[in-house]
């Protein structure tokens, strides 16, 4: 699951110990989130013959649900809240993750 550039990144840290430990959680979050859209293909596989229409409004409105969703987790303090109290991510690990994870220039310290 470690492609070339990441690979090439893992290198050219300082922290090699960090620098997975990071990578593991940011992975962890993506699976989360897309775990969500992988409930939908069998819906699609056994209703879009039949259901058309409904299919293609129910799977955008999965869509903008989980869109929303990560706009929350990335944008706000619900990301560090959730990395911290939910899954238990402290110390030095916590300030190398939001990094990866949230945008530089939208994450503070004083979120957390």
């Amino acid at each position: 699951m470690v492609g070339p550039v990441i690979n090439i990144f893992f290198g050219k840290t300082a922290d090699i110990e960090l620098a997975i430990a990071s990578y593991a959680i940011a992975l962890s979050l993506t699976e989360f989130f897309l775990s969500f859209i992988s409930y939908i293909h069998p819906i699609v596989i056994n209703f879009y013959t039949d259901h058309m229409a409904e299919v293609k409004g129910f799977s955008f409105v999965i869509g903008l649900i989980l869109f929303i969703l990560v706009g929350i987790f990335c944008y706000t303090s619900v990301g560090p809240f959730f990395l911290e109290k939910v899954m238990g991510v402290r110390g030095r690990l916590l300030d190398a993750s939001p990094g990866g994870v949230f945008d530089d220039d939208w994450y503070r310290e004083d979120w957390v």
